[in-house]
């Protein structure tokens, strides 16, 4: 239970933290424009993925391919 209660504390610490980031990152989003900013836009930004994303996208990269067992007889 009290390793439970860790793990929740740290999620809500990282979650607050990534909320605060995108609240600065909206500040000088597309949301709110100027002249120039139009002008100069990279038009494929967005939001970063959530940590448990890119947890799992890691997860996923750091999967090997071919599983330890190929190629090896059972026999």
């Amino acid at each position: 239970m009290y390793s439970w209660v860790i793990q929740q504390a740290q999620k809500r610490r990282e979650q607050a933290l990534e909320d605060r980031i995108r609240n600065i990152d909206a500040k000088s989003s597309v949301f709110n424009p100027t002249p120039q900013s139009l002008l100069l836009e990279k038009k494929n930004r967005g939001l970063p993925a959530t940590k448990d994303v890119r947890d799992t996208v890691q997860r996923i990269e750091n999967t090997p391919y071919v599983p330890d067992t190929y190629g090896k007889n059972d026999s």
